[in-house]
């Protein structure tokens, strides 16, 4: 559970540097090249999304302080 909690980490402090946001498919690939695959990633933005930490923007998603 460590390495997915150190990866929902990442995902955060990566979306938070950019105010674009990230794409579906740009961060699918990005779980994919670290082995996981879509159910690993759907999981933990779902875990973040109920943290209120992100939101979805139509297929790009972002950390909630910036909505």
């Amino acid at each position: 559970m460590g390495a997915l909690n150190r990866i929902a980490d990442e995902l955060i402090d990566a979306l938070l540097q950019t105010a674009e946001g990230a794409s579906e498919g740009a961060l699918l690939l990005d779980f994919e090249t670290r082995g996981l695959g879509p159910e690993a990633f759907y999981g933990i933005v779902a875990g973040l999304e109920d943290a209120g930490l992100v939101r979805w923007r139509g297929n790009m998603l972002f950390p909630a302080l910036l909505n």
